[in-house]
């Protein structure tokens, strides 16, 4: 192919020229056509603005003549008053026709054309002016009763008249002398387009001898293209077998060809593996066997896709893949339309890979960013909240040393009052410097669980008895009960302690005096259940999701308990998950809350007989 495109001669070039050369001879004819064509219709125009103002002229002729008669119908009606508003009507017409007629001469016709045409006008506007006159005289004789001397002026009327006639005789012949000349010109122009019709002729003759020409040349290129064609297919089916080794040489991605319609056309190795299919078991097939169908967001997604690629040309589309044995594979696809030189759609070509693997790695990634987040918000909460915390005491501290110092009157008793208040608000500073150094303790893996296996009942009697010192200073009754004595746990009893008496402590500063606290211990199953309720002053529905957040407390609990640091369930729920327990809280405001702590079992080994404290 590459030896023949250069020998080429270069008699091709004649087609170009043939079809110029046919260009220019239609141009040429349709522009005689459109100057002939042009050129009747102006001069039918022409005749037609001619013949309405003949018309014209002879309808203010008829005029003329219906002026001049009431001047001799008097004498037959000797009606004055009748002929003489006649001639008025008729006059005045014709005037109003005379001065249109004059207008359109000033409008239509040059300057050198309407002047010897206007001159005639004036000429008979002149004389019918003067018969006019003479008419007058005669119904004026008539009025007088002098009919001989009105005879004598119908004479001069009709010499009058005769005048008025000659010109618009004269009127008559310029116009007809203008018609004259501009046909004579319309008809040299037509004369010297024949010429162009000889031009056209010649050029006719020239455009068949080439075309002769060419087609001879043309029937000899044929034979030659006909042996080029048969080594161009001999070329394009090896290229064609390269390409499909090609293509199925390629394993990691599905090159796969459509039909217009979306039907599996061609399959390669590649295919094969990633989908699971035969080629014979998917040619012919749609390709929507190849997408999950029963996926709500699936449904119409091949029509969509080949819709948008045969629009665009060429689309990418991430989405899950049907294998099949059923399994599903997340895949990256790009599909371009496969077109004719013509434009014709002749297909799709549909290349696939499988990232899986990749998709599974972003969805990660972003829950660890999603999970960093929001541990960085926590973070940011956290330390707003805690430095709100540290402020204060230390805020009231130095507020109430500053006042007492700056007294100069200050007595030892309000010293020592102001120093028990500094003591309390540093215990309390002390309380929340410890709790949330446990809990950093706690996070970072620091806190060492020194766990044993011991008596649930023995840990929670032990932890009741504190609590009923508590209690009994605000007056509140506590009673336990517990039907199980041998329920063993491994734990370690320092955290276990420290977990249920942050349970009382809150149950005993909540409530109020008269109040009680019930303490139920039993064992369901492989765990161990127990139950801590007190009557207090319970919790709000939407704070009950947040009990368990570090220095969150309730409007209310600030109220009771202003000394309170909201850290104590954060602590309580991090030693019960450090025992592979679980916490949880119910409350009814204004009635009471409900702690209920789940631990799992070790099998027992002794009993245990002992009455419970009360």
């Amino acid at each position: 192919m590459g030896s023949s495109s250069k020998t080429n001669p270069k008699w091709y070039l004649a087609y170009f020229f043939l079809a110029a050369f046919d260009i220019l001879t239609v141009s040429i004819g349709l522009y005689l056509n459109h100057t002939i064509m042009s050129l009747y219709t102006r001069s039918v125009e022409v005749n037609r603005e001619w013949a309405g103002r003949l018309g014209q002229l002879a309808e203010l002729r008829e005029l003329a003549g219906a002026v001049n008669a009431p001047g001799n119908n008097v004498f037959d009606t000797l009606n004055v008053a009748s002929e003489s508003a006649k001639m008025s009507e008729k006059f005045r017409r014709f005037k109003e026709d005379l001065v249109s007629f004059r207008d359109g001469l000033h409008k239509d016709l040059s300057e050198p054309e309407a002047e010897p045409l206007l001159k005639n006008l004036s000429a008979i506007e002149s004389a019918i002016n003067e018969m006019t006159e003479e008419a007058s005289l005669i119904f004026s004789y008539f009025t007088q009763d002098q009919p001989d001397e009105a005879g004598k002026h119908m004479a001069t009327m009709d010499r009058k008249y005769a005048k008025v006639n000659a010109a618009f005789a004269q009127l008559n012949a310029a116009i007809r002398t203008i018609q004259q000349v501009r046909f004579d010109q319309q008809r040299e122009r037509a004369v010297s387009l024949q010429n162009f019709e000889y031009l056209i002729a010649t050029l006719i003759v020239l455009m068949v001898f080439g075309a002769s020409v060419y087609g001879h040349r043309i029937y000899r290129q044929m034979g030659s293209a006909a042996r080029e064609k048969e080594q161009f297919l001999q070329e394009l089916q090896e290229k064609e077998n390269r390409y499909r080794l090609l293509v199925d040489g390629v394993k990691d991605h599905a090159n796969i060809m459509l039909n217009p319609n979306g039907f599996v056309a061609s399959w390669n190795t590649g295919a094969e593996r990633l989908y699971g299919y035969q080629s014979n078991d998917i040619l012919g097939q749609p390709c929507s066997r190849l997408y999950p169908s029963t996926d709500r967001e699936q449904q119409g997604r091949v029509e969509r896709l080949l819709h948008e690629v045969e629009i665009a040309g060429i689309a990418e589309e991430e989405g899950w893949h049907l294998h099949i044995d059923g399994s599903r594979f997340w895949g990256e696809e790009v599909i371009t339309a496969l077109r004719h030189e013509s434009g014709e759609l002749q297909g799709f070509s549909k290349v696939t890979r499988d990232t899986t693997e990749r998709k599974r790695a972003q969805e990660e990634l972003q829950a660890a960013n999603a999970m960093l987040l929001e541990l960085d918000q926590m973070k940011q909460q956290f330390f707003t909240d805690i430095s709100h915390e540290l402020r204060t005491p230390i805020t009231v501290i130095r507020g109430e040393a500053e006042v007492t110092l700056r007294d100069k009157t200050t007595s030892m008793v309000e010293y020592k009052t102001t120093l028990e208040r500094i003591v309390i608000l540093t215990n309390h500073l002390n309380k929340l410097v410890t709790d949330l150094f446990f809990l950093a303790r706690s996070e970072s893996g620091i806190i060492q669980m020194n766990t044993q296996d011991l008596y649930l009942h023995e840990l929670l009697t032990e932890a009741t008895s504190d609590a009923i010192h508590l209690a009994q200073k605000n007056g509140i009754t506590i009673n336990f009960d517990s039907q199980v004595f041998t329920m063993m746990i491994q734990a370690d009893p320092q955290r276990l302690r420290q977990m249920f008496m942050i349970i009382f402590d809150n149950a005993v500063t909540y409530t109020k005096e008269g109040g009680s606290i019930e303490v139920c211990s039993e064992q369901n199953g492989k765990r161990a259940t127990v139950t801590i309720s007190d009557t207090g002053i319970g919790i709000p529905p939407m704070s009950l999701k947040h009990v368990f957040e570090r220095l969150y407390r309730t409007p209310e609990s600030r109220g009771m308990a202003p000394s309170g640091t909201g850290l104590g369930l954060s602590i309580a729920k991090w030693i019960i998950e450090a025992h592979q327990g679980t916490i949880a809280i119910s409350s009814t405001q204004g009635t009471g809350t409900t702690v209920k702590i789940l631990l799992p079992l070790l099998p027992p080994t002794r009993t245990y007989d002992a009455n419970p404290p009360h």
